[in-house]
Order: C-alpha cells, then structure tokens, then sequence
C-alpha cells in the first residue's frame, strides 16, 4: 500500500510557472546572476519539512527531503534569495 501524502503547501507558495517568473524578475532587480541568487524551496508532502534545492537558480521537477527521503514532485514553492 503506498504511502498518501499528508502536507499541503505553506501558505505564500507559488505555481511552478509563476514562482519561475517571480524568481528571473527578482534576480533581475538585484543585478542578475552574478550578483544575486535564489534557492527554490519546497515543503515535503510526506513529513512537513521546508526543503531548499541546493543547487542556485534551478527549479527541478522533483526534490528529495533531507529529513525522510522521500522524493517529492515541486508543484508549488518558494525562494530564498541571496545578494553577494
């Protein structure tokens, strides 16, 4: 019997689509690439855990929770944002 879900999305989350959109806009105000950063987050449905994709200015269709494991399809997140 597989495992069902049992967190929903935090409150703030985004569609993929418009998280992407809001993430080139804001990397764009605070001088692009070399100068700003973000990391795509994403709650785990399984556990609860708010997960950061390690990887800066990647938004990748599934992420793995570092608390459980388990692999989660990112349909909706968020970002930190990093200015150097």
């Amino acid at each position: 019997m597989k495992e069902q879900p049992t967190y929903l999305h935090r409150p703030g989350d985004l569609p993929r689509e418009e998280l992407m959109l809001l993430a080139e806009r804001t990397i764009k105000q605070y001088g692009g690439t070399k100068q700003a950063e973000v990391h795509f987050k994403f709650t785990c449905i399984y556990c609860g855990t708010r997960c950061t994709l390690q990887d800066a200015n990647v938004l990748y269709e599934f992420g793995e929770c570092a608390i459980c494991g388990k692999q989660n399809e990112i349909a909706m997140g968020g970002f930190t944002l990093y200015v150097k």
